[in-house]
């Protein structure tokens, strides 16, 4: 059974068409990734799943569930979702921020457990956010704010994670630090959607690839076949460059097509 399932949606934001007959499915034990132009529609999905944007059209279920039927305290205890550069406002410390993450799972009134304490260390190590546990969250880097934000998402401990673009703001190390946890807790069983625009992190790190164009599905299938050389073309309007190594293939945007490159 697929976790999450969207059948011929379709999104208006302000009155303007932002998704058309969206067909889009993710599975226990994969990392989905969507990735198209600046535009394209792909937080509007993630979006869209959530409930966090109203339908025109179609159909949305997560676990054989429909969306609907879903109470909001049910909903966030099935999916985590990390919304793409998020605002922290309060001057907390890194932990408790990152304990907001059992929200979900906790009743009115009481206070986290050793279960919850479990799992907040958990998502600190997982985002190599521990030793800034007792900092103030505004004094954080950029990069840093970026982890901790991850490390609420993955407290969470959901069967469903979708992150919009969650290694924009990181240094290389941590790039791959963050999609090699991605996928070591999909394999685990959790279903992983997560929107990149890193074409050689896309290629490595993803089972499937929807690439979106003007609210719609341009392609899909596995990243070989995704990022071939004419959808690149046809879609971001660049040509690559190429190159094998031990962990998959690196895809380096290299020149503008069309008219106007030189």
């Amino acid at each position: 059974m697929s976790a999450i399932r969207v059948t011929a949606l379709s999104v208006d934001l302000g009155h303007r068409p932002v998704l058309s007959g969206i067909d889009f499915e993710a599975r226990p034990g994969e990392v989905v990734g969507l990735i198209g132009p600046n535009g394209a529609g792909k937080s509007t999905l993630l979006r869209a799943i959530l409930g966090l944007v109203d339908r025109r059209a179609g159909k949305i279920t997560i676990g054989g569930t429909a969306l609907e039927s879903l109470k909001p305290s049910e909903l966030a205890k099935r999916i985590a979702y990390l919304p793409q550069s998020p605002a922290i406002h309060w001057p907390v410390t890194v932990e408790r921020l990152v304990a907001l993450g059992r929200l979900p799972h906790l009743d009115a009134w009481h206070r986290p457990g050793a279960d919850d304490a479990a799992a907040i260390g958990r998502a600190l190590e997982a985002t190599d956010t521990a030793g800034l546990a007792r900092r103030n969250v505004l004094t954080l880097s950029g990069g840093e704010r970026a982890r901790v934000l991850l490390a609420r998402a993955l407290a969470v401990e959901a069967p469903n994670l979708l992150v919009d673009e969650p290694v924009s703001a990181l240094d290389p190390y941590h790039q791959f630090q963050v999609m090699d946890y991605l996928k070591a807790y999909a394999r685990k069983g959790q279903t992983i959607v997560v929107v990149l625009h890193d074409l050689s992190l896309a290629s490595r790190y993803t089972d499937r690839l929807y690439l979106i164009d003007q609210g719609r599905i341009a392609a899909s299938g596995p990243p070989g076949t995704v990022l071939s050389d004419d959808n690149l073309e046809a879609i971001y309007k660049v040509q690559v460059l190429r190159t094998e190594g031990p962990s998959g293939s690196a895809i380096l945007p290299w020149r503008r097509v069309g008219p106007e490159s030189s």
